[in-house]
């Protein structure tokens, strides 16, 4: 919960000291999950972590979604996905700075204010975790 309250501040703070995200009218609805995933996902990396559960049951909803689908290319780079989160160390490469952007990259393809957010929101959590990584 720590993490996603100084998350939101710094998320809030971020988009207040900058005219050009305050312009851009951010959803809200959008905004605040941005913040909730981004700034607890670091935390993918242990087991019994909330954020590995939810990665874990919307990864399995995302396989079964695109086998109804007929969407393999989907089904195999997420069950890629939900193996290599197995395998991740705590405190390793999703605590790094290269981590932060390449999974906030995705992000970019809806608007930079929402990339900046995320990033922001990751960074708060390895912040906290004083153990930013570059």
């Amino acid at each position: 919960m720590t993490h996603i309250l100084f998350g939101v501040v710094l998320s809030l703070a971020f988009a207040f000291l900058n005219d050009n995200i305050i312009h851009l009218n951010l959803n809200l609805l959008v905004l605040i999950p941005i913040v909730i995933v981004y700034s607890t996902l670091p935390d993918v990396d242990i087991s019994s972590s909330k954020a590995r559960k939810a990665v874990n049951v919307l990864g399995l909803s995302v396989i079964i979604a695109g086998t109804l689908l007929n969407q393999k290319f989907m089904v195999l780079a997420v069950a890629f996905m939900l193996l290599a989160v197995q395998f991740l160390r705590h405190r390793k490469f999703i605590h790094s700075i290269r981590a932060m952007l390449i999974f906030s990259a995705p992000l970019l393809l809806l608007d930079f204010a929402y990339f900046s957010v995320a990033v922001v929101s990751y960074f708060s959590h390895l912040l906290l975790d004083k153990t930013v990584k570059f």
